[in-house]
């Protein structure tokens, strides 16, 4: 789903992780922040920011997790943040003509750094 973008200095974000390499953002939100969609008991959510990747080959995803800030830390809610974190993989993939199992490795690396960022162990 994409929403309308917004200038970074206006997202509401617990963290955010850079791919200069991809040039792409993603933020790490608590899903109280998350409006207009209606996802029940889900532990998280995944959507596009901006809808501008064709014109500027820039990328923002938002992560929305359920109680972020006591969750980012708890390993059993790893298992949400992964799934989510997997879409947002997706989405990177698709907007750079690439597949997921033929990036295996750098797929891999990306999901490592980004629950390290969403862990804030970095």
């Amino acid at each position: 789903m994409k929403a309308k973008s917004k200038k970074p200095s206006e997202i509401d974000y617990y963290r955010k992780a850079y791919l200069p390499h991809i040039r792409t953002t993603v933020y790490f939100m608590d899903i109280s922040k998350l409006k207009g969609i209606d996802i029940g008991n889900a532990g998280g959510y995944c959507v596009v920011m901006n809808d501008t990747f064709q014109e500027t080959g820039e990328t923002e995803i938002c992560v929305f997790l359920r109680d972020i800030e006591k969750n980012a830390k708890n390993i059993e809610y790893m298992p949400h943040a992964s799934h989510e974190i997997m879409h947002a993989i997706q989405i990177m993939c698709k907007n750079l003509c690439m597949k997921v199992e033929d990036e295996m490795e750098h797929t891999a690396y990306i999901m490592f750094y980004l629950l390290e960022t969403l862990i804030g162990d970095k």
